[in-house]
């Protein structure tokens, strides 16, 4: 596919190679985004005090990149960057708790503590999604580009993330693609509702390939390429 589509610059590159692949585009942009602010916040940014500072604002990473920050930091041998991050974020908890603690401060406090970060990795990840999207909307004047993202394997979230983009811009070219996006989910709904069907001892010998492969399609689309683990805050 990439080889059939305009490229005007590097940005065009990179998004037709995701186009190119299976699965979701916007799902591993995101990806992507994510694991690049990551490495350059290890190796570059955990001593810059400015970054820390906004860090310390936004009250450190979610549930998710917490956990991730972890694990690329034992990968790459920078335990202690991820260790120093880490540990700045407990900081900003720890003395929320103790305020409530000492302050036997009520539910609305409690809510206020409980309340997800402002984590920079998603912030990122959100940043990367916008501009895929507004990229992509941007190229659906060209036959080739319409045709590459209305083939595409667009999970839920992110089909009405474009589809959001695409109203914005007043796109005249995205209602024919949204038309074979929503045909393909039809269609893997109709093989969904095909198996559950052939799923009878006298049945099952009329299940069909289409229809075997459709649950693992089906959780794809709902749940996003990545398992639904890609979305910002999550």
């Amino acid at each position: 596919m990439t080889a059939t589509l305009p490229i005007r610059d590097i940005g065009d590159a990179k998004l037709a190679d995701q186009l190119q692949q299976g699965g979701c585009p916007l799902c591993r942009v995101r990806e992507d985004a994510a694991q690049r602010f990551l490495d350059a916040v290890l190796w570059e940014s955990v001593n810059d005090v400015g970054f820390r500072a906004r860090f310390a604002r936004g009250r450190g990473f979610c549930r998710r990149h917490s956990t991730e920050v972890l694990a690329k930091s034992r990968a790459e041998g920078q335990l202690t960057g991820g260790a120093i991050l880490l540990g700045a974020a407990l900081r900003v908890h720890l003395s929320e708790v103790e305020a409530l603690l000492a302050r036997r401060r009520g539910r609305s406090e409690v809510a206020r503590a409980r309340k997800p970060a402002d984590c920079p990795v998603c912030e990122q990840m959100s940043i990367a999604e916008r501009a895929a999207s507004e990229t992509l909307i941007g190229k659906l004047e060209d036959p080739a580009w319409t045709s590459a993202v209305a083939s595409t394997e667009l999970c839920l979230e992110d089909l009405l993330v474009i589809w959001q983009v695409a109203l914005q811009r007043g796109s005249t070219a995205w209602p024919a693609v949204a038309t074979i996006q929503v045909t393909r989910i039809r269609d893997l709904a109709d093989r969904l509702d095909g198996l559950a069907h052939h799923s009878s001892f006298d049945r099952r010998h009329l299940q069909t390939d289409a229809e075997r492969l459709a649950p693992e399609e089906a959780a794809r689309f709902l749940g996003g390429s990545d398992g639904g683990t890609g979305r910002p805050g999550t």
